[in-house]
């Protein structure tokens, strides 16, 4: 898995702050959520977490990770998903390449698995 483009030279930090701010709403939605299961849809790992794991790990080696880091429940969430044995064999694969987009993606990605766990709520 490549993500392309990771950090652009030229990026427009209005689209940036925009998808931020998206971002921190789904995450505290996740933290309320991750206050009363283990994971977001249940209280086993499944298929909604494991949607989580390539955007999140990206997100992470950004600036903002922050936003996951400030949020207790969402960060034990993620260290205790992202230290699956499964996915440190699969990590060793993943090589970040620069995007313009990733931040976008990831927003978009967090909104869509946010609309599923509301559903399956």
């Amino acid at each position: 898995m490549t993500v392309k483009n990771f950090f652009p030279e030229h990026r427009d930090f209005a689209i940036i702050d925009v998808n931020l701010e998206k971002l921190g709403k789904v995450l505290d939605v996740y933290e309320a959520r991750l206050s009363t299961t283990k994971c977001l849809a249940e209280d086993f790992y499944n298929l909604v977490d494991h949607h989580h794991l390539s955007y999140t790990y990206y997100f992470m080696k950004t600036p903002w990770a922050s936003l996951i880091n400030s949020r207790p429940k969402v960060k034990a969430w993620w260290e205790d998903i992202s230290s699956r044995p499964a996915f440190k064999k699969v990590v060793k694969g993943m090589t970040l390449v620069r995007s313009d987009r990733f931040l976008s993606n990831v927003a978009l990605c967090y909104g869509v698995i946010l609309i599923v766990v509301l559903v399956a709520s």
